[in-house]
This record gives structure tokens, sequence and C-alpha cells, in this order.
């Protein structure tokens, strides 16, 4: 059996409050579900790294990543952004997309998640009571 994957999505691990616990806590639960964790930031205190890879996360800023080989990418502060291009939408449009879950943290909805409007606004309080009930797309 394929092992599935998981690219969560942050501004910045830089300090330990809501942002860092919300990925955090994702990480855990997705790993519990037997999900390969990578995380993709664009800055991460050395502590937090430190602390992210002895529970075995992977932390990169590096934006060479290909989108299609995750399952479901959870992104929040808007930082899906910086890893689309033309390839990687192209390829997606071709090949399918992944899970995509934009979520936000702040009052700042349309800069956050610029397709909310679009979605329900139950999506992540959805996607909290699937991961409860340790069910995934």
């Amino acid at each position: 059996m394929v092992q599935k994957k998981v690219l969560l999505c942050t501004g910045r691990l830089e300090c330990w409050s809501g942002s860092e616990v919300v990925i955090f806590e994702m990480a855990q639960e997705f790993s519990k579900q037997n999900f390969q964790v990578d995380i993709f930031t664009y800055y991460a205190r050395k502590e937090i790294k430190e602390y992210f890879s002895t529970y075995g996360f992977s932390i990169t800023h590096h934006r060479e990543i290909d989108l299609l080989n995750y399952d479901v990418i959870y992104t929040q502060q808007n930082s899906l952004s910086a890893l689309l291009n033309e390839t990687q939408i192209i390829n997606m449009c071709q090949k399918g997309f992944p899970c995509i879950i934009y979520a936000h943290l702040s009052p700042f909805i349309d800069i956050e998640a610029p397709l909310a409007r679009l979605e329900k606004k139950s999506v992540l309080l959805l996607l909290l009571i699937v991961l409860k009930q340790k069910i995934v797309c």
C-alpha cells in the first residue's frame, strides 16, 4: 500500500502561537493517520524547526515542490501561492488536483484564503471534524 502524503503550508513558524500550534497539531494527526507529513513555510525559527524534526516532520522553505506528489494540501496565510506557477497549474489541470484546503485564522480572509468566498464557510470546521473522526480526503 502506498503511503499518502500531506503538505501543510504556512507563512511562518516563528513563535509558539496560533499558526504554529495549528500546523503542529495537524501534522501530528495526519501522522497518526499514516500520512507522510511535509511542511512548507517562508520562515522557520531554528528552535521550532528542531522541535518539529524530533517528531519526524520535514520543514522546507524551498519553492520547488511538486504539488502533484501530495494527496492533501492544507494552506493557511495564503502560503500556497508561493508554490503555484504556470507549470504546476497546467500539470494539475491535466492530471488532477490534490485535495486542497484553504484556511484562514484571522479576519483577513480575502488575503489569506483567496478562494474562500467561493467555498462553503464550514470548510475549516469540517476539516477539524474529519480529522477528529480519523477520516481523511
